[in-house]
């Protein structure tokens, strides 16, 4: 979606990075878990964000049994 040239961008704002950084190292962990032949499941990460800015950071490791 195209970003109307009248509103401010929130990418750079502190607390954005700062949770993207939390995101990076998240998935990295996640990668550690998930990327072996042993596992068979879904993978989600999930933001909330209000006003441009992200609140809160969920993930979910479904593991299935085979």
């Amino acid at each position: 979606m195209p970003q109307d040239q009248t509103q401010e961008s929130t990418e750079k704002n502190s607390t954005n990075q700062r949770k993207v950084a939390s995101m990076q190292i998240t998935l990295e962990e996640i990668y550690a878990q998930v990327f072996r032949k042993e596992y068979y499941g879904s993978v989600s990460l999930r933001f909330t964000i209000q006003d441009g800015i992200i609140q809160g950071i969920s993930c979910n490791l479904e593991r299935s049994i085979r």
